[in-house]
């Protein structure tokens, strides 16, 4: 089967049909918007034979349009505080989708709903979609009090802290949660003491000398092929490499890892650190430790 069609409106639905799809099938819709225009497809159900059946997506009016998905396979259905799969978004005002079946197997298909000119899904429910006063015929989530992100999915304070008991929502700072004295975690959940691990955002800030760029661990290129543990510091003013040692803070044990994570940082004591976040061990394998140094 071999189908084209364009769609002129501003939102509206597009799909294979009301069964499984057809053996062969070759269809092509072409959603025409306005230039620069943002649209915005949403898959609210998909399911083809994976990688033998495809969805193609161009951002434009044509295949020569840049290609920003392809889709395969399996699409669950999403509820509500549980959105796992992002909307596809074209910026050129029109979006090209090609859908390709082969010959072997087919499945139910796919419903997709496109807008044109609308707020990331909708706002999540949690804010209200609002023209841009800075952007001709733009417009954008104003979150409501306790929500945030591009499409107010993101609460800032998850499950209210479990007030009154546990905590509250401190709006006026940082926008966390502040616990009571018998709770702990980002979302006060956690009794104090507790075996469960979980994130804290430290009161940090990234540190950049301006001179200096720093380089830790990594692989040798030698035929051993060793990991290392050392430190080289390039200084951008004499364009020259350096080396330095840096002293370990509380485990007192010094890592040699590749594939880590490196970052510096100024504490509000003013004493600057290196982090340096997991990575692979020649000796340990794969570590979940988390270094800290002075440099």
């Amino acid at each position: 089967m071999i189908l084209s069609s364009r769609l002129t409106e501003p939102s509206g639905y597009l799909t294979d049909g009301p069964i499984n799809y057809k053996y062969k099938t070759k269809c092509t819709w072409l959603i025409e918007g306005y230039p620069n225009a943002v649209l915005r497809l949403r898959f609210n159900h998909f399911a083809t034979e994976c990688s033998w059946d495809h969805m193609y997506v161009y951002d434009g009016d044509s295949i020569y349009a840049p290609l920003i998905a392809v889709l395969s396979g399996l699409i669950v259905p999403e509820i509500r505080g549980n959105e796992t799969v992002p909307e596809v978004v074209t910026t050129s005002g029109y979006a090209l989708l090609h859908f390709f079946s082969d010959a072997a197997y087919n499945l139910t298909g796919f419903n997709i709903f496109y807008s044109i000119n609308s707020c990331p899904n909708n706002c999540s429910g949690h804010g209200k979609c609002t023209t841009s006063m800075s952007v001709p015929n733009q417009v954008y989530c104003e979150c409501d009090k306790y929500w945030k992100g591009e499409a107010c999915d993101i609460p800032y304070c998850k499950a209210n802290c479990g007030s009154p008991d546990h905590g509250y929502c401190d709006l006026t700072g940082e926008k966390l949660c502040v616990c009571n004295d018998s709770w702990q975690g980002p979302d006060c959940s956690l009794n104090v003491p507790s075996t469960e691990s979980y994130w804290i955002l430290p009161n940090v800030k990234p540190f950049s000398p301006s001179e200096n760029i720093f380089m830790y661990g990594g692989r040798i290129e030698t035929n051993a092929g060793n990991v290392t543990d050392e430190l080289w510091v390039f200084n951008i003013r004499s364009q020259s490499w350096s080396t330095k040692s840096p002293t370990a803070l509380g485990h007192g044990q010094q890592y040699a890892v590749e594939g880590h994570s490196a970052h510096i940082m100024e504490l509000d004591s003013r004493d600057v650190v290196m982090i340096i976040i997991f990575g692979y061990s020649a000796i340990y394998g794969y570590t979940s430790s988390i270094q800290e140094y002075h440099i």
